[in-house]
């Protein structure tokens, strides 16, 4: 009986992990520019648009994108420390403010939250709640916005931009253009295709 018990759970735990997204991203260009990002998810690609000369790198929790306009500006995707099981309500709320003050660098000065938002945004209709943080590090004021957004009813992703305090509109555009247009690959989608939202 103890073994099949324990049979059962690891089954279980192999069944979540590979349906869990796995963020390296693979990079997608075609001759005429177009780049894309893709993502898997168990058997299911996502792909989505990115800025021209964006770099990326990351790893099955995270995919970071840095961007070359505007300097000193990113944006990342990857798993949230939390769950969709915790509440984007007073009940909850606490977890996700202290999740998104440990996402800012530890040499970062002069932290503050300046704005919290439920429901910033509408893309794929993904219930989310974002946090707008301002920071300084050497010389520089920096802005990181931290979203956590429900994937599904068992994952939840945290959406991080971040930029100098003067840049981070632009910044933020670039990443909301990537994700509002991150979608499940159709069999018969062209990749060489940009996407729009």
């Amino acid at each position: 009986m103890k073994k099949v018990c324990f049979l059962y759970w690891v089954l279980v735990l192999v069944c979540a992990h590979a349906s869990a997204m796995d963020f390296t991203p693979v990079r997608s260009e075609n001759s005429q520019g177009f780049l894309r990002a893709i993502l898997v998810d168990g058997s299911t690609r996502y792909v989505a648009n990115l800025a021209p000369g964006t770099s990326m790198t990351g790893g099955s929790a995270k995919a970071v994108f840095l961007l070359s306009e505007p300097q000193g500006a990113s944006f990342s995707l990857g798993k949230s420390p939390l769950t969709p099981e915790v509440p984007f309500s007073e009940e909850g709320i606490g977890k996700y403010r202290a999740a998104a003050l440990a996402l800012i660098a530890a040499s970062a000065a002069k932290v503050t939250i300046v704005k919290e938002e439920p429901d910033a945004f509408t893309a794929n209709g993904w219930a989310n709640y974002r946090f707008t943080l301002s920071f300084v590090l050497p010389g520089r004021r920096f802005v990181q916005q931290v979203a956590f957004v429900n994937f599904s009813a068992k994952e939840q992703w945290v959406l991080v931009t971040v930029s100098p305090e003067k840049d981070i509109a632009v910044a933020q555009d670039r990443c909301m253009a990537f994700f509002g247009s991150l979608h499940p690959l159709g069999q018969r989608e062209d990749l060489a295709a940009p996407v729009f939202p």
